[in-house]
């Protein structure tokens, strides 16, 4: 393995600042690697090499510069962080994945950070907010509400105006979707443990999520669980939903990319499958809860367009980019608010028009 060595995936890698030096930064998006490893700009060439296929003797022919001792070096380092698909990876990797799926908590990851560590200091925190906005003056029962999954600094106005429209909802389950930002060959992922912040713990619909995974299939509903711990996307909702409905169950659902979905439009494909076997499933369920009388509320921690060169995108966010996407949004919403699924998906399909 050590002769011809080969990075694991998925990995985040990143070149950034950090006092003032360019660096490579390399992080594991399954916190199976608890701590980001920082390298040289010019290890990355050498490590593009770490395929299993391309020996030691083939990359140090490669890079003339290049000894022996520091290769060695750059592959023990690597190594020691879990960063080298090897046996001390996989066993780690089926360790912290075992050890999640059995873990009755998923602990607050963005507390101290995003939002205060103390009980006290995140209700201050979330009331401030919530004073934005105004509660639903009608008596309809709320069935859907879009939240972002910004930072609460840059987006809290934005959360409170959501949330203040749960202030006088009364619901017995929410079902909780937020962005998927680690890579994931699945399209839905669940997740077993409750969610816990300073608030305190918001409890699992276990019953839900049994008959949910086992309609879809274990393997698959909770084979990428492990992101759960390391996503804020559902994190962040949780202490607006403790703070108003402390008592209301959730089912926590992280949500993949559609990309390969949206380009083989093949019915048959085993991954477009998936997407259209699991929200025929999940529609199945909720009907049925409904029909019992449940008062059911879909929240989603979304964001709109990430925009700029970090995403992506090769030009510049100039005032006329920004208001190109400002208006490809507001079509984006419309479509949304009307239900006009076959003008959604046009209209997802001309992005790359942008």
């Amino acid at each position: 393995m050590m002769d011809f060595p080969k990075l694991r995936w998925p990995l985040d890698v990143s070149t950034q600042k950090i006092d003032g030096i360019d660096t490579l930064v390399i992080r594991c998006p399954q916190g199976i690697s608890p701590q980001p490893l920082l390298l040289t700009p010019a290890a990355a060439p050498i490590m593009a090499c770490f395929d299993g296929k391309t020996s030691k003797n083939d990359i140090l022919s490669r890079f003339p510069g290049l000894s022996l001792e520091s290769l060695d070096g750059l592959i023990s380092l690597l190594n020691k962080n879990l960063f080298l698909e090897d046996e001390n990876y996989l066993k780690a990797e089926e360790e912290r994945r075992l050890y999640f799926h059995l873990h009755a908590i998923r602990p607050p990851l963005c507390a101290g950070g995003v939002y205060p560590a103390d009980e006290k200091g995140l209700k201050k925190t979330v009331d401030k907010y919530i004073k934005y906005g105004r509660p639903l003056k009608t008596k309809q029962q709320l069935v859907t509400l879009v939240s972002p999954h910004i930072d609460y600094g840059r987006g809290g106005k934005t959360y409170g105006y959501a949330y203040n429209r749960l202030i006088k909802q009364k619901h017995d389950l929410y079902i909780v979707f937020g962005t998927c930002h680690a890579f994931s060959t699945q399209p839905f992922i669940l997740c077993n443990c409750c969610y816990q912040t300073p608030l305190g713990m918001q409890p699992n619909d276990h019953e839900f999520i049994t008959a949910l995974a086992q309609a879809y299939g274990e393997e698959r509903a909770f084979r990428d669980e492990i992101l759960h711990a390391t996503e804020h996307s559902i994190e962040l909702q949780i202490p607006f939903i403790t703070r108003l409905h402390p008592e209301t169950p959730i089912v926590p659902i992280l949500v993949g990319g559609f990309h390969y979905a949206m380009q083989s439009k093949n019915p048959s494909d085993p991954i477009v499958r998936s997407y259209i076997d699991f929200t025929n499933i999940l529609t199945n369920l909720l009907y049925q809860k409904i029909t019992e009388g449940k008062r059911i509320c879909l929240i989603a921690g979304v964001d709109m367009s990430h925009i700029g060169k970090n995403f992506g995108d090769r030009q510049s966010l100039t005032p006329s980019f920004l208001d190109c996407v400002r208006q490809y949004d507001s079509i984006y919403l419309q479509r949304y608010q009307d239900t006009d699924t076959r003008g959604l998906e046009q209209h997802i399909f001309s992005y790359d028009k942008i």
